[in-house]
């Protein structure tokens, strides 16, 4: 079968030159891909009318670490009958592979959601040799790591989860899709290039901490999760009680 992908970006302040860089390698794929760029309230002219991706805007920044853009984006592509859609965030990149991998494993297994594993890379382009070890016990998959089937498109609701844990929002989809009972099947291959800012990435592969890199590997939202109000919210809008274990 083939399948009519699309591939779902959003994006705020990155620099142009590092959204290229996510564009040219969607362009890459050896599978055709629709590349949609969602901006969260601040676009760049430069994308308009482009013939390589296309290009939705919000009115507004919705400040919740690209969830608003990236579940309207999944969306629109489901209204506009895409048989399937892979999220990609603008500061990393796939390799040339890993749309055509993820397809593979999706024929062998016949799973609704696709998911691989990542490469890191420092914030100079450099790659850290390091690996993060829920993601090895398929505990975890990154936004950037899925490919999304026609008949888990129900999930892409969990991305309007409360802002106050969209720091996680990531490993609250993960837990969403298993709650909902998706058949996951995973590739062992590393084709997400993921640009690292965690300090503790830079610490695990014993290199010079970045000034701008970010201290806390998980950015947990507080105490949200663990008040009642917080946990109903999350309830609410999710269906499920989350897992917290980071």
């Amino acid at each position: 079968m083939n399948y009519k992908i699309a591939i779902v970006t959003p994006y705020y302040e990155e620099p142009a030159d590092m959204i290229e860089r996510c564009v040219q390698s969607v362009r890459a794929q050896g599978v055709d891909c629709v590349h949609i760029l969602v901006a969260d309230g601040r676009p760049l002219k430069i994308f308009d009318g482009r013939q390589d991706v296309l290009h939705l805007t919000l009115p507004r920044c919705n400040a919740d670490y690209g969830n608003t853009p990236r579940g309207l984006g999944a969306m629109f592509a489901e209204a506009q009958g895409f048989d399937a859609v892979a999220f990609l965030d603008a500061d990393n990149w796939y390799e040339p592979d890993h749309i055509a991998e993820l397809l593979n494993i999706r024929r062998q297994s016949g799973a609704s959601l696709i998911a691989c594993k990542r490469q890191f890379f420092s914030l100079s382009g450099e790659c850290l040799p390091i690996i993060e070890h829920l993601e090895e016990q398929k505990l975890h998959v990154d936004t950037s790591c899925w490919l999304i089937f026609r008949e888990a498109f129900g999930s892409f609701r969990a991305w309007f989860m409360p802002k106050e844990i969209s720091s996680i929002c990531d490993r609250l989809f993960f837990q969403n899709v298993q709650n909902n009972g998706y058949t996951i099947a995973f590739s062992d291959q590393r084709t997400v290039c993921y640009l690292s800012r965690y300090a503790a990435h830079y610490l695990a592969a014993r290199m010079p901490i970045p000034l701008e890199a970010d201290h806390n590997l998980t950015n947990l939202p507080g105490d949200f999760l663990q008040t009642p109000a917080g946990m109903k919210a999350v309830f609410d809008r999710l269906g499920f009680c989350p897992t917290v274990y980071w």
